[in-house]
């Protein structure tokens, strides 16, 4: 059986390629701290930034079944920017989530659902009932076939459409004029529902973008190839007997190396390390880092 993890950190350290890892705790910079309850809940996150300062700050709270009610955010100041709550019904549903904001405003979430407990709608309002943007949700066979999104004036700025082959999801499209340029991205999958290939389109139809995704024998993504008119990266990646990710390597269009990553993990298939060594391409010299995971435990 598995230990119950009360906190988690991670640090980072600096380090010539190759070298051996000093002492974590002694050597490195913390990077992140997390805390859990008993019952595997996130209670506490905390970015911190390479001076040792706090960047960011989340805390959550939850329900007797586990779900969160209330969420806050905290600046690198300690003032808290941002404090959410959650409203559920008797079957656990979120109804309603307040959002409340540093300058003293708040938003109003509302979300709707079927008969059968489908999410169908949401709506988010500011408190002056001024509506900001809703979502609807269409459903066919049970499955989630279309997303909308629409601005306050009930315009389209989104839409995902997705199109199942015998209950497979062979094809997904998204359409969204929330960026600086209208993109269209579709996504194809295989027989068994895996992503094998996304296209972006800009405004005008034109490919901006291309990834494939191709798979080892059990169905493992070991190979990404993503490319646009400035680059073509292709990274490679290797498992543990357990599917762990032990190995990733990208490389580019001449095949020179970009990038490596190294992990290790423990029986349980928690993370220990992660090295990244990078290739400057203006001087070809390397450098490297390691991501460090170290963790407390309650006690049985």
């Amino acid at each position: 059986m598995s230990k119950k993890i009360k906190s988690h950190k991670i640090y980072r350290i600096d380090h010539v390629p190759g070298a051996e890892i000093p002492q974590a705790e002694e050597f490195g910079l913390l990077q992140t701290l997390e805390k859990y309850d008993e019952n595997g809940n996130l209670t506490l996150e905390i970015g911190y930034t390479r001076d040792g300062e706090i960047s960011d700050k989340s805390e959550f709270r939850y329900d007797g079944s586990d779900r969160v009610i209330e969420s806050r955010i905290y600046g690198e100041d300690g003032e808290m920017l941002e404090r959410n709550e959650m409203v559920r019904d008797k079957d656990g549903r979120l109804i309603t989530e307040l959002v409340h904001y540093l300058d003293g405003s708040t938003d109003i979430r509302s979300f709707f659902y079927d008969d059968k407990g489908n999410l169908t709608g949401l709506e988010v309002k500011d408190d002056e009932d001024e509506l900001d943007f809703s979502e609807r949700y269409s459903y066919e066979n049970d499955k989630l076939v279309k997303i909308e999104r629409f601005d306050e004036e009930e315009e389209v700025i989104f839409y995902q459409e997705d199109h199942y082959e015998n209950g497979i999801l062979a094809t997904r499209k998204v359409w969204s004029s929330e960026e600086e340029e209208p993109f269209t991205l579709v996504t194809e999958f295989n027989e068994k529902g895996h992503r094998i290939k996304e296209i972006r389109y800009d405004s005008r139809d034109k490919i901006t973008e291309r990834n494939i995704y191709e798979e080892d024998g059990q169905g493992r993504v070991s190979k990404i190839i993503e490319e646009n008119k400035f680059r073509k990266n292709t990274t490679e990646i290797s498992f543990d007997d357990r599917g762990n990710v032990i190995y990733q390597k990208e490389t580019d269009l001449n095949g020179e190396l970009n990038h490596e990553v190294f992990r290790t993990f423990d029986e349980e298939g928690r993370p220990l390390t992660a090295t990244v060594e990078m290739v400057q391409k203006n001087t070809g010299q390397k450098r490297a880092y390691t991501l460090v995971y170290r963790y407390e435990y309650f006690e049985d």
